[in-house]
């Protein structure tokens, strides 16, 4: 009876082992395609975020080419009202520079001999090809 008892007992023991071998084998297998599956989401997720990257490096190109291209635009008019600007007061400012000294009596000389100077500033401002190209 014993040797029965024993046999029993070793072989619900072979059973136990044996089911939780069956077991860990399926959680081993269940692991390794979750592990699969994690490696193939990082390298989709890797791929996303170069292209990501590269789209981020097209828009600040064309970002940076369009902020550019306004920039020269604004400059380029700024110039055109300054050009015409000096156009139209060149003369008298010439003139001011040239007889000013006779109205120094006057109540508005200092204010007009600042403003000469500050003309002659902003004449400078502009390149020669345009101050020149009158």
């Amino acid at each position: 009876m014993f040797d029965f008892i024993v046999f029993i007992i070793v072989i619900f023991v072979i059973f136990s082992v044996v089911f939780e071998n069956i077991r860990l084998k399926n959680k081993n297998i269940e692991l390794l395609f979750l592990m699969t599956q994690l490696k193939l989401d990082n390298e989709s997720i890797k791929k996303k975020i170069l292209s990501n990257e590269d789209i981020e490096k097209d828009h600040l190109i064309n970002f940076l080419s369009e902020t550019r291209e306004l920039a020269f635009n604004e400059i380029e008019k700024l110039q055109k009202n300054i050009k015409e600007f000096i156009d139209i007061a060149d003369k008298e400012f010439n003139y001011f520079d040239e007889y000013g000294i006779l109205m120094s009596q006057y109540p508005h000389y200092n204010t007009l001999k600042k403003v000469s100077e500050e003309y002659k500033k902003l004449k400078n401002l502009l390149p020669n090809e345009i101050n020149d190209g009158r």
